[in-house]
């Protein structure tokens, strides 16, 4: 997955737009530091969709989470993939960031 990623976002009430600007623009920011680059990094506008019932929750999370399925290496262990939430809530690991809301799985 090196052109794209995948979120499931509570906005809590917040406009998604917004909080979607903030995180490509710091993530932008950041990138083009590292890089040592300057302009756009994303092509398109992101894509969202209104998760409104359980059962379209745990469909789009097994979507997202099997999606390491697809890069080489990872074919029998998508939980091992850095960028994955998926080992946390397996167990496996514990949330480091605060942004994760393991009570919801």
């Amino acid at each position: 997955m090196t052109n794209h990623a995948h979120f499931i976002i509570d906005p809590n009430g917040a406009d998604i737009s917004k909080i979607m600007h903030g995180l490509n623009f710091k993530y932008a920011i950041t990138f083009n530091k590292i890089h040592q680059r300057v302009g756009t990094l994303f092509q398109d506008r992101f894509k969202s969709k209104v998760v409104d019932t359980d059962r379209y929750l745990v469909v789009l999370s097994a979507y997202i989470h099997n999606n390491p399925l697809k890069i080489r290496g990872y074919e029998q262990h998508p939980e091992k993939y850095r960028y994955s939430s998926l080992s946390v809530y397996l167990g496996f690991e514990k949330e480091k960031t605060g942004l994760l809301d393991e009570e919801s799985n």
